[in-house]
């Protein structure tokens, strides 16, 4: 979100720092595999199928960012892009209601 707000991969990092756009997304990828690695243990434990989705749909959108720059291809882009944010949001909301669930229920029997 950061990214797209400041517009780092499209504006700062090419126009200020020489920094191409697909080394930035190279660099954000690499991140995401380190974070999954780091965490997959946790992850398998969860609705991960919801996660690999908005990921999916993130992917879908770098790839129509990355092709012709259209008006369609641009607004795909941005509904690739909606569709990765509900899903990841929906996939973290799930896993935060479960773990609060998880919580009342050793309240309760206690």
């Amino acid at each position: 979100m950061i990214d797209d707000l400041f517009l780092l991969h499209e504006v700062v990092f090419p126009e200020y720092l020489n920094i191409k756009e697909k080394l930035v997304y190279a660099f954000y990828a690499i991140i995401l595999l380190f974070i999954f690695v780091k965490t997959i243990k946790v992850i398998k434990t969860t609705e991960f199928v919801i996660l690999l989705s908005a990921i999916g749909f993130f992917a879908l959108s770098i790839v129509s960012d990355i092709g012709d720059h259209s008006y369609a291809i641009s607004r795909l882009e941005d509904v690739f892009k909606i569709v990765g944010v509900a899903t990841w949001f929906t996939y973290f909301i799930r896993l935060c209601m479960r773990e609060v669930n998880s919580i009342v229920r050793l309240s309760s029997a206690n």
